[in-house]
C-alpha cells in the first residue's frame, strides 16, 4: 500500500508493506545488500505518515503555522521587555 510520509517539507510516496496503529512497515536494502523492514512510528518529531497528500500537505501547513505562532509568540514577549526597558527612569 502507498502512505505519504512528510518530513522537512516534503512529501514523500512509500510503499508500505504493512502498518500498525503506530508504526510502519517498510522495505528496504541493508548495508550489505541483503533486503530487511524497517519500522517507523507514524508520528514522530521528525515526519509524519498519512494515507492521502492532503493530509500530509495539512500536516506541513499545521506544522510551519504552529511555528509562526511560536516565533511570533517570542517576539511579542521580546517587544514588551524592550519598550519596558525604553521607559526604564534612573
Amino acid at each position: 500500500m502507498i502512505k505519504y510520509r512528510a518530513s522537512c517539507g516534503r512529501i514523500e510516496f512509500v510503499e508500505v508493506l504493512r502498518e500498525t496503529e503506530k508504526q510502519v512497515i517498510v522495505a528496504y536494502c541493508r548495508h550489505d545488500g541483503k533486503p530487511a523492514e524497517r519500522r517507523e512510528a507514524k508520528i514522530s518529531e521528525w515526519h509524519s505518515w498519512h494515507d492521502t497528500w492532503a493530509d500530509a500537505h495539512a500536516a506541513l501547513v499545521k506544522q510551519a503555522q504552529d511555528e509562526v505562532d511560536e516565533f511570533q509568540g517570542r517576539l511579542d514577549y521580546a517587544n514588551a521587555r524592550l519598550v519596558e526597558r525604553k521607559a526604564m527612569k534612573q
